[in-house]
């Protein structure tokens, strides 16, 4: 399922435990969770029960191989927002989880800050229509802060979303990108805001569609 969603173009993570799901959604922002029922320390139920509980409504697909009525009401009954029984098609899996992204909201394809615009399709950014060139490391920063403008990403959550790791890079390797992200953004930089211990944030609004 990995391998397929990031052929699809989405940017994956994937937990071994019940209790690693909840301390990912806790940390990252997400589009869509899709959960086993059977995991290690936690099962599906549970975690689902447990990120809605902390006001979390990220879109959840449950998978398991119990296709009893009283088991899906179940699931839903925990907050699940779908069930899909095994064995399936993966066909039907691709379906379903593009169903629950565009149900809630999905990702914005363009998002505006004050005078920063950024066409996250085509990875173009402007500044007072500007144009503003970026690597796609820069981008992809940026886009991380402008969806969760308005408050704080933590290190390690730019670390997960934007290197795709969990694992400590050096220092100042988010620093120097935060750097030359501000530098390129020139008399808008100030918007993007140091929380000295913490991480950064995109001050202003929450990013709303054009």
């Amino acid at each position: 399922m990995v391998r397929a969603f990031s052929e699809e173009g989405y940017v994956v993570d994937s937990c071994r435990s019940g209790s690693e799901a909840i301390e990912q959604a806790r940390l990252i922002a997400y589009d869509l969770m899709v959960l086993d029922w059977m995991l290690p320390e936690s099962d599906g139920l549970n975690v689902c029960r447990a990120i809605r509980q902390a006001g979390n409504q990220v879109p959840v697909l449950m998978l398991t191989a119990r296709g009893e009525v009283g088991e899906k009401v179940q699931a839903l009954d925990a907050g699940a927002d779908d069930y899909l029984t095994k064995p399936f098609h993966l066909d039907e899996l691709m379906a379903r989880a593009r169903s629950l992204i565009r149900r809630g909201g999905g990702a914005l394809d363009m998002l505006r800050i004050g005078p920063v615009v950024a066409d996250c399709r085509h990875h173009v950014v402007h500044v007072d229509g500007v144009k503003v060139d970026l690597t796609a490391r820069e981008f992809a920063l940026l886009e991380l802060l402008l969806r969760n403008a308005g408050r704080v990403v933590t290190r390690a959550e730019i670390l997960a979303q934007v290197w795709q790791t969990n694992a400590d890079l050096g220092s100042n390797v988010i620093d120097v990108n935060v750097r030359h992200l501000r530098d390129k953004l020139g008399h808008a930089s100030h918007l993007l805001e140091t929380e000295r211990g913490q991480g950064y944030r995109f001050a202003l609004a929450p990013a709303v569609p054009l």
